[in-house]
């Protein structure tokens, strides 16, 4: 449903049901220098070029066609976005392209700004090891997000690395799932050993850059260390010759 835009206060307002904009060329303001606020269960959608976008609770916005099967292209921001706690910021992925048909994404001339949730939705995509994708771009990132929702793509052996996307390039990457490095090298870590069977084989806490001198004392052989540090967790797989 398209609603339309409250202009009180020099500002347009979205309070409910979604706003699907239509503007590819992305030539002129849509809503010349009025900022776009996006509240309770509000969604902005589709493709155009804005002057800001505020989210308060509730709000969503959602690169992309809203009503197609196929919600590709950005929305493009001149100044910042800023999407306060409860709001939600929506992407879509079909390839790793890069393009403008092959994901959904935010382009932002100045700061980007995200306190409520990231939501990802993969469709027709088959990820591989290398991948990248950009969710947006903007001069500045600030904030952190309360949550990063993405596809499971475990089935592929694979798993996303999330740690380059709250910068200025919002960049996910696709890794081998034994070899996501997020535990600071010298921060501490709780370590579990697993036989390549799936076997327990023992515990020990270590430092992350000790963690493989520390793997020495269960003898030669390929282990799989499932890794807890103080906020983040960690699969790898090490041989010991």
């Amino acid at each position: 449903m398209n609603l339309p835009t409250n202009y009180g206060n020099g500002n347009a307002e979205v309070k409910g049901g979604a706003l699907n904009l239509n503007n590819s060329a992305q030539s002129s303001l849509f809503f010349g220098t009025n900022q776009l606020i996006v509240s309770d269960s509000g969604t902005v959608a589709g493709y155009a070029y804005l002057q800001s976008v505020i989210l308060q609770k509730g709000g969503s916005l959602t690169p992309g066609n809203y009503t197609s099967t196929y919600p590709v292209g950005s929305i493009k921001v001149k100044n910042s976005v800023m999407a306060s706690s409860g709001s939600h910021v929506n992407f879509f992925i079909f390839s790793a392209a890069n393009t403008s048909t092959s994901r959904s994404f935010l382009d932002v001339g100045t700061t980007l700004t995200i306190d409520g949730d990231i939501n990802v939705t993969m469709k027709g995509y088959t990820p591989k090891e290398g991948d990248e994708i950009i969710l947006w771009t903007a001069s500045n990132f600030v904030g952190t997000p309360s949550a990063v929702n993405l596809p499971d793509i475990s089935e592929y052996g694979l798993a996303w690395d999330t740690s380059e996307l709250c910068q200025p390039t919002g960049k996910l990457k696709v890794v081998d799932a034994l070899g996501i490095q997020h535990i600071p090298a010298t921060a501490q870590a709780h370590v579990e050993v697993y036989d390549l069977n799936g076997h327990f084989v023992g515990r020990f806490d270590a430092k992350r850059k000790d963690v493989a001198l520390s793997l020495r004392r269960y003898g030669k052989g390929t282990y799989v260390l499932m890794m807890t540090g103080e906020n983040e967790k960690e699969t790898i797989k090490i041989t010991v010759k």
